[in-house]
């Protein structure tokens, strides 16, 4: 018999209050639909939250949702940002340690000796399997210091001075991630991959994307297939391609469509969203209209242009290796269109289609 897995897929939310214009309503559009679509799963591919230690209201919509849906999530190079932007004590935790646990609220196999979390929330990478697949969890928010010879997670959204490779896996990753994609071609178990930065060479990627590739290639000489899919967000794009017999899709963002330094002004006074405040415990405050312009402390609305609806994807995935992606639309926030939406992908939508890798 067939097996199937369907899961809903979002990425780049953005979730920061004053800064960006997602809400919570937002997040439960994309969860309410997961839940009419009776998907097994729900999965962020990074930049979920630009500050976790203020956005106490985003754990009962997201970990503990009215759905009772199961969530996980990735790194992405947002996730620390909350250490760069002020100066407020954080009781010196490691501050992976914060943000690990919002990851997800399952159990899953971490890329620790015992498959166990560390205290420290320093191992964010991991498995799990569902509806006999294999979902691979990685965090290609590593980069490699040639003063120090070693392989270091960067500490906030910022790479520290001097390293390179600044979008990757890290050596310790990558020997993990090949151990577990050659455990799964032994036991015929189809898998998929996810990860912030793409591991496609056609659009702007991770720059570990060779040593992944081959990690892919290596796997899929074993049993063909093995690798199905790899899927990641980062870029605000929507990119679908098949190659060496494996679906990378990138999964555009959620409504933050376009982000451009300088920026110019394109919003005034009168192009809104609705906005709900919250307070330090995460009850919720007032309701009103804020305009797109303030964000930010004012450049936001200069600097990005935003789609109106959220959007996701609800991917099918059947063990014979197709790939269905039933997309999804928004519209440009009051008809305002950003420079260069000629360029691929760049447009306020999840394109829908089917896309096979042979098994």
């Amino acid at each position: 018999m067939s097996k199937t897995l369907k899961m809903c897929v979002f990425s780049d939310f953005h979730y920061r209050k004053f800064a960006y214009p997602g809400t919570l309503r937002d997040l439960d559009t994309i969860l309410k639909r997961a839940a009419d679509n009776q998907v097994d799963f729900v999965i962020h591919v990074g930049d979920f939250c630009n500050d976790y230690h203020e956005s106490p209201e985003l754990k009962p919509v997201w970990l503990n949702n009215k759905y009772e849906l199961p969530v996980y999530g990735i790194y992405g190079n947002h996730e620390l940002e909350y250490l760069i932007h002020d100066c407020r004590d954080y009781d010196d935790k490691p501050p992976m340690q914060l943000v690990t646990p919002w990851l997800t609220n399952q159990e899953v196999h971490w890329g620790t000796e015992d498959g166990k979390p560390l205290d420290d929330g320093s191992i964010a990478y991991y498995w799990f399997e569902k509806n006999g697949f294999r979902i691979v969890c990685t965090d290609t928010h590593y980069s490699y210091s040639e003063e120090r010879g070693v392989w270091e997670h960067n500490p906030s959204l910022y790479v520290p001075k001097g390293n390179v490779m600044t979008e990757s896996l890290g050596d310790k990753q990558r020997a993990w991630l090949e151990e577990v994609l050659t455990d799964a071609a032994h036991k015929d178990i189809p898998c998929i991959v996810f990860s912030h930065a793409a591991f496609a060479d056609s659009w702007h990627p991770s720059h570990d994307r060779a040593n992944v590739r081959a990690i892919f290639n290596r796997v899929n000489a074993i049993r063909k297939g093995t690798v199905v899919a790899s899927i990641n967000g980062h870029l605000h794009t929507d990119n679908a391609e098949v190659v060496d017999n494996i679906v990378f899709l990138d999964i555009n963002t959620v409504n933050n469509g376009y982000f451009l330094t300088p920026g110019f002004p394109h919003y005034d006074e009168t192009h809104t969203f609705l906005y709900t405040d919250y307070d330090a415990e995460g009850n919720e405050g007032e309701t009103y209209e804020r305009p797109y312009k303030e964000l930010f402390y004012g450049l936001m609305g200069n600097y990005c242009w935003f789609y109106r609806e959220p959007l996701s994807a609800i991917i099918t995935v059947s063990d014979d290796g197709t790939v269905s992606v039933e997309g999804s639309e928004s519209s440009w926030a009051y008809g305002i269109l950003p420079p260069d939406t000629d360029k691929p992908g760049k447009h306020p939508k999840i394109t829908s289609g089917t896309y096979k890798a042979e098994r």
